[in-house]
């Protein structure tokens, strides 16, 4: 029995890895063409820094193109009257990837995957599967981003994770005397990441709870929401370097951002699988 249920699992996963993985594959080409523009940014303001004589000359880094993408934008302040204005490269990368693994799921159930389900004989196996893939394709997303970022720094400066800290200070306008360069190069690689792979296990979640056009708009309005409002509870502030404690006097420390984003994966994930073994999940249309 043990064995049996073993491969059950075993089919499920290698189901949703080839159909949601494998033969979705169109939908990451985009992300070439968005880290082109992304990355290319940095470059060009840096380039600008050393022909104004802002800067001593200094390679930009792989550091540097990873602080670029996932900054976000500073606390913002309404009673400065300064227009609000949403980071529009940060937004339109978190935009995306809630776009690549919404719907799957539930696509998935109302075809060919609810034979699956019916011959594998455990809603748990198939909730975790679902799961699995959801970091599965967060991962592959966050892959071609630094695939594309060692490129343009290999091209262009060094393919190292430490920034150079004078270029991001004179560039981004980031305050990096409170942190060491390896601390940014933590805070850069591993607070963006660990956030999608929470934000994307709760779109899904609330995609089956509700439809999954609700758990893509749920995700912008999280989003909007944190870049308008500083505060620990809305997630997109994890992701914003600008709004770290590294990058930021009382920002928001690394170790909260971590142990909150791996307290809404396990939230998510319970939910999601309480919700799915009580409800007539088979009748539920996408």
């Amino acid at each position: 029995m043990k064995r049996t249920r073993t491969g059950n699992y075993g089919k499920l996963i290698k189901h949703d890895l080839y159909i949601g993985l494998l033969c979705g594959w169109r939908r990451y080409l985009p992300v070439f063409f968005l880290a082109a523009i992304l990355f290319s940014m940095p470059y060009m303001g840096y380039r600008s820094l050393l022909q104004e004589g802002g800067i001593q000359p200094g390679p930009i880094t792989l550091g540097n193109y990873l602080l670029s993408a996932f900054s976000g934008m500073l606390p913002y302040d309404p009673a400065s009257g300064a227009p609000f204005q949403i980071p529009i490269y940060w937004f339109a990368l978190q935009l995306y990837l809630a776009f690549v693994v919404g719907g799957y799921a539930n696509r998935d159930l109302a075809g060919y995957g609810k034979n699956i389900l019916i011959r594998a004989r455990t809603r748990t196996g198939w909730w975790l599967s679902k799961c699995l893939w959801n970091v599965a394709g967060v991962l592959v997303y966050y892959a071609i981003l630094f695939l594309c970022a060692v490129l343009f720094a290999a091209a262009t400066g060094s393919v190292s994770l430490l920034p150079n800290l004078q270029i991001a200070g004179e560039w981004l306008n980031m305050d990096c005397s409170a942190a060491s360069a390896q601390q940014v190069a933590l805070v850069a690689a591993l607070a963006p990441l660990l956030t999608s792979l929470a934000v994307c296990l709760l779109q899904m979640f609330l995609s089956f709870l509700l439809r999954p056009i609700y758990g893509y708009v749920a995700v912008a309005v999280l989003m909007i929401a944190s870049a308008y409002c500083f505060t620990a509870v809305l997630p997109g502030n994890w992701s914003m370097l600008l709004r770290s404690e590294a990058l930021l006097p009382g920002g928001i420390p690394f170790e909260v951002a971590l142990l909150l984003s791996l307290l809404l994966m396990a939230v998510s994930v319970l939910a999601g699988l309480i919700y799915f073994k009580r409800c007539d999940i088979l009748e539920t249309n996408s």
